[in-house]
């Protein structure tokens, strides 16, 4: 915004400090000089995460005392998991609340960390894939109590 040529140059400068200021007690600026806004996550997800990850917790509370992780399938008769299988996959919903958490976090945080927040949820959710993956073979080659 470039100044009018009749402003009063004790005004543009009166009005940069302002600037300057308002732009410190608001917002980080970025590298770039830019301000900052903090992502926002709608209501709907935050509740639904949060409401999500409650249930996960209490599922995998439920799973470790009985030491048994059901999952349905279509026919009725759904996989159980036992063992270390079984604790692998209470581990991985741990990590699905964690990444959950972390999003709902990342919506009250205003600090520019945003990309803190993508690289913990990425890690979370590559470790959670690949701990599926081993209970998966632990559960049908090595240990075989799951049936």
């Amino acid at each position: 915004m470039k100044p009018s040529v009749n402003a009063d140059p004790s005004s543009e400068e009166e009005l940069g400090q302002l600037l300057a200021e308002a732009r410190e007690r608001r917002r980080e600026l970025d590298k770039d000089g830019q301000l900052h806004r903090p992502n926002h996550i709608p209501a709907a997800l935050r509740i639904r995460y949060v409401g999500l990850s409650v249930l996960l917790l209490l599922y995998a509370g439920f799973s470790f005392v009985r030491d048994d992780v059901y999952f349905p399938d279509r026919r009725g008769r759904g996989v159980h998991f036992h063992g270390v299988p079984a604790l692998i996959l209470i581990a991985v919903m741990v990590l699905a609340v964690l990444n959950m958490v972390s999003v709902v976090l990342d919506h009250y945080d205003e600090r520019n960390n945003e990309r803190k927040y993508r690289h913990f949820a990425f890690l979370t959710e590559v470790a959670a894939w690949l701990l599926v993956a081993a209970a998966i073979v632990l559960g049908a080659f090595v240990f075989r109590n799951a049936t």
